[in-house]
């Protein structure tokens, strides 16, 4: 959680019109932190998880279809990105930084590993029980 805070307080926009190549590069790097915000299941478990957070975030109820699928939800919040002026910007990166600061700054780095570990073993016994399960009803047949 550390390096996404990292990377935000590193963007720095200016005041001056348009965009410099290194404030283009910024809204790169502010559209990939997103991306790894929105795809993270540690962070949102349920997809339904992410409706405050696009809310708080941007200001805006995005209709329901777009919470079935996290990359349909990840295009529009990158549309919107695209299309923001440098002062949305720098609100939606402070916004960012700071919902994350408030919400996960108790949990330590070695506390979000041990989420994701957690996360990952238990994907790993579903997939091996879904297996087994099958494997039943095929034996079972053949039997």
């Amino acid at each position: 959680m550390k390096k996404i805070l990292n990377y935000l307080t590193d963007i720095k926009l200016s005041n001056s019109k348009g965009f410099s190549a290194k404030e283009l590069e910024d809204r790169a790097i502010f559209m990939g932190v997103m991306a790894e915000i929105l795809l993270s299941r540690e962070l949102f478990s349920k997809n339904s998880d992410l409706r405050i957070f696009i809310k708080n975030i941007f200001n805006l109820e995005p209709l329901e279809y777009l919470f079935r699928s996290r990359t349909l939800l990840l295009s529009r919040v990158i549309r919107i990105i695209e299309s923001s002026e440098k002062d949305e910007l720098r609100n939606y990166i402070s916004r960012v930084s700071s919902y994350i600061d408030k919400t996960y700054a108790a949990d330590s780095d070695e506390e979000i590993l041990n989420k994701q570990k957690s996360y990952k073993k238990n994907k790993k016994k579903n997939t091996v029980e879904m297996i087994d399960s099958w494997r039943k009803v095929i034996n079972k047949d053949n039997d």
